[in-house]
């Protein structure tokens, strides 16, 4: 299923995004964050972005098809998530603003880990 995103890449984004999940999202996106809380958020964002930016945009794309998957979506659509990603501009920063990344990330391989 997963033919351009390494596996041990996928654990390093996901371990930062576990880090991030102690913090509290911003409700809204603003230009001067309210709290340290907010500010700590917005950084790890930043972190998970970068890491995410220097995987081939093969991988960014089905990096988003798996956090879509671990959220809702059934195995079957795989490649209805593939496509979907394909028509996604900037992946890596539509993948590290989701507040619950670390949640979905993990649901999505243990589907795909089931499907191999």
């Amino acid at each position: 299923m997963l033919k351009s995103l390494d596996l041990a890449d996928l654990a390093e984004v996901l371990e930062f995004a576990r880090k991030r999940s102690g913090l509290t999202a911003p409700a809204a996106r603003v230009l001067e964050p309210a709290s340290l809380d907010e500010r700590l958020w917005w950084q790890s964002t930043a972190r998970i972005r970068a890491r995410i930016a220097v995987l081939t945009i093969e991988a960014q794309r089905e990096l988003l098809a798996l956090a879509w998957l671990g959220r809702d979506r059934a195995v079957l659509q795989w490649e209805e998530l593939l496509a979907r990603a394909a028509d996604t501009p900037e992946p890596a920063t539509h993948i590290a603003a989701k507040a619950s990344l670390d949640r979905y990330l993990l649901e999505g391989r243990r589907l795909v880990v089931e499907t191999m």
